[in-house]
């Protein structure tokens, strides 16, 4: 049962994030990406944040709240930016390259932050 709902929350999750990559080629206004490289990336990146959680309790390294998220925001940048330096295009239908992958890495992280730690800190949710 617990599989299942595992199953459930990362297709809803990769859906989500998804949807923040298409928002953030939108914002960047030179970015062309699609769905089925947005959908890649989001499971990629959802699958190694995934493992290096599992890899850090498996070798017993305790990590806390704040070093985990550090984690999670480094692997989302690096991974981000190494995926749509090659897949994201510009209007021209060239490759973006590292520079413009990393822009449009800042520009989805950014969005991320106001979608989960914005209305945490102002509900007062942790």
């Amino acid at each position: 049962m617990t599989a299942i709902v595992l199953l459930i929350l990362f297709v809803i999750f990769g859906g989500v994030f998804a949807c923040v990559i298409k928002v953030a080629a939108w914002l960047f206004q030179r970015t062309n990406i699609s769905w089925g490289s947005s959908l890649i990336c989001s499971g990629a990146l959802h699958v190694v944040i995934y493992l290096a959680h599992e890899l850090a309790t498996v070798v017993g390294i305790p990590l806390s709240r704040g070093q985990s998220s550090f984690l999670v925001v480094l692997l989302q940048f690096s991974l981000c930016m190494w995926f749509f330096a090659n897949h994201a295009t510009s209007i021209d239908g060239l490759p973006l390259g590292l520079r413009g992958g990393a822009k449009l890495s800042g520009i989805v992280f950014l969005l991320l932050f106001a979608i989960v730690a914005v209305p945490q800190v102002v509900f007062k949710v942790i």
